[in-house]
């Protein structure tokens, strides 16, 4: 399998964002995830038991929420995202820091080839048979950045690299979710403080988290003056979701207000899913 060259031309747009930008990219596998938004979840390569439980939390809601993931694949955090990724189809784009060809001759050919097998990415800015070196893994990152809708961060303590995943991040205007940990701790000094000064937010609900982003990745529908962003979220909602109570459930709206706006879209002449009316009407 060989990888396909990008034309500057189809370079993804959140890529406008970088002062240095690539002079080519190279990707194999399913290229219009580059266009989706992307969750991309760093941490230390050792994780303490709170931080694996943090972790088991993150990785269910990114399974129902079915989010795009993006990463380098390092050890343990990214490897246990991506364990849920081929577990439950959740789907993927891995940035690296060589060539595709040389990535799929590599100890690592297994993931590569799966992550293939799944028709979802692989990306680089080197040609295929590019090696290794130390300076391109750095370089490597500023793709992930720009290509990241959010970054969350379940522990980072002073000591670790991710640090500078972290403030790169923040210069670069990404959100920073941090999962907030005791003050004695030292497992998550950096992202407490980085909590502290106002740079970062905190998350304790990743299904809130996650919910902002599925309505991103599903809204299909251009913003018009004749749709609220209320009435844009909740048309969204309705196309996905079959039960009101769901969708009471979810955006935490009366039922009052959620008959108001789907009389407001019927009104606008859009179409909802059968089902839904049937349940309306059984209330």
């Amino acid at each position: 399998m060989r990888s396909k060259q990008l034309t500057n031309e189809m370079f993804p747009a959140k890529m406008s964002v970088l002062k240095q930008k690539p002079k080519q990219l190279f990707v194999l596998g399913d290229d219009t995830l580059l266009e989706q938004p992307m969750i991309w979840v760093v941490g230390p390569r050792k994780m303490s038991g709170y931080c694996a439980t943090v972790l088991a939390m993150i990785t269910r809601s990114l399974e129902q929420f079915q989010c795009v993931t993006i990463s380098w694949w390092a050890a343990w955090v990214d490897e246990a995202v991506h364990t849920v990724a081929f577990s439950s189809w959740v789907k993927t784009v891995v940035v690296l820091g060589v060539g595709i060809q040389r990535a799929l001759q590599s100890s690592r050919r297994w993931f590569y080839e799966k992550i293939l097998d799944s028709w979802w990415l692989l990306l680089s800015e080197y040609p295929d048979e590019t090696n290794g070196a130390a300076w391109r893994f750095p370089q490597r990152n500023r793709l992930i950045w720009a290509l990241s809708t959010l970054l969350l961060v379940p522990s980072c303590p002073y000591g670790s690299w991710t640090r500078y995943t972290v403030d790169a991040c923040i210069a670069c205007h990404v959100p920073v979710y941090c999962v907030p940990w005791p003050i004695t701790q030292a497992w998550s000094a950096l992202s407490n403080s980085r909590l502290e000064s106002w740079v970062a937010q905190p998350v304790v609900d990743f299904n809130a988290l996650f919910l902002l982003y599925w309505i991103q990745k599903n809204t299909c529908i251009p913003t018009c003056e004749d749709l609220t962003k209320d009435q844009q979220v909740l048309l969204c909602f309705c196309r996905s979701i079959q039960s009101l109570e769901s969708i009471i459930q979810w955006l935490s709206w009366s039922l009052e207000k959620v008959l108001s706006e789907l009389s407001a879209l019927e009104c606008n002449g859009k179409i909802l899913q059968p089902s839904l009316w049937q349940f309306i009407a059984a209330q």
